[in-house]
């Protein structure tokens, strides 16, 4: 096991001076990760993925819980102890071209990993290397990054992630903002390097189509917690929470003969200031009943299948407000 993540919580404070409330953006997530798997973070935009991402990677202050990389604490507090550890997990951000300093040309962006960890390197030769790594020509160490395209500016992320041939990377929307064609290209180097060298990643997307390609297993994120985790083959054909459920029956499907039952729902995503009390799902949940207002869920399946509901759906289940869609 090279991560593991304990009862991880993140609260940040919002209202005026005098009234600040807490807001939990981050709620006891837990999961852990083995060298070498691909570990996805699903959810709506809000839901707490990319703050448990920065927490994870030490650059997020935690309220509660713990985070274990290779057997050492991160705790942002400890900049000190932090900072080797980053040197083994790497972080890739949503925006591609806004995460490289506007000023430093591409060769000196690659090539600043080396330096802030003072590793000694014949940098101009690693540069070269690393660019041709992920499938870029050697002059583009001359350019500065608002004279690259999305998915070359994706590439150069992923050259500084791998530069100090981390054991974790993280990656955060790999994919956003891309053209298909360009995402394809960027998934296809993630999945080689990830072979090549050995990586380990957590995938952060909402892409669903692109996490049931890539990831191994896969944690699904609603208001902060993870309401289901497990393999991603055994959640994409039965889901056994009705979050998920909701989530994979709106992926678009690219047969416009076949129709597929989508499920919808009744209300707006609850403020995190205003938490619903027992399962936090129930005030848009299709199936919910009395009991989840009142008690909070926690169902563990067997192996490695966690389900946050008090009932959990059996394969193929449909509420009465499912919509037939194309």
């Amino acid at each position: 096991m090279i991560l593991s993540v304990r009862d991880l919580e993140v609260t940040f404070r919002a209202g005026p001076w005098f009234n600040r409330r807490p807001i939990v953006a981050v709620a006891k997530v837990s999961f852990d990760l083995d060298a070498g798997e691909t570990f996805a973070i699903v959810g709506e935009s809000g839901s707490g993925k990319t703050t448990l991402a920065h927490a994870i990677n030490g650059l997020q202050e935690t309220s509660n819980g713990e985070v274990l990389f290779m057997d050492e604490k991160v705790d942002v507090s400890r900049s000190r102890a932090v900072k080797p550890l980053r040197r083994h997990m790497s972080m890739m951000f949503q925006d591609p071209v806004g995460s490289l300093s506007p000023r430093m040309k591409v060769g000196d962006l690659v090539a600043e990993p080396f330096i802030i960890h003072k590793i000694r390197k014949n940098l101009k030769e690693e540069v070269q290397r690393l660019l041709s790594l992920v499938g870029l020509s050697g002059d583009f160490a001359d350019r500065y990054p608002h004279q690259l395209s999305g998915g070359q500016a994706r590439r150069i992320g992923v050259a500084r992630a791998i530069a100090l041939e981390p054991e974790l990377i993280i990656a955060d929307e790999p994919t956003a903002g891309l053209d298909v064609s360009v995402q394809g290209e960027v998934l296809n180097l993630l999945s080689d390097l990830r072979e090549r060298l050995g990586l380990a990643m957590i995938f952060i997307s909402h892409n669903l189509h692109v996490v049931h390609h890539v990831a191994d297993r896969m944690a699904v994120m609603y208001l902060g917690r993870i309401v289901e985790s497990g393999n991603t083959e055994e959640i994409f054909g039965a889901p056994a929470h009705p979050y998920t459920a909701t989530l994979l029956s709106a992926i678009p499907n690219p047969d416009p003969d076949k129709v597929r039952e989508r499920i919808s729902l009744s209300s707006e995503v609850p403020s995190l200031l205003n938490r619903p009390s027992g399962c936090e799902f129930h005030t848009r949940c299709p199936w919910a009943h009395e009991r989840c207002s009142t008690e909070s869920p926690y169902h563990q399946n067997s192996g490695l299948r966690r389900v946050a509901c008090h009932a959990p759906l059996d394969p193929g289940a449909q509420p009465p407000c499912a919509e037939r869609a194309g």
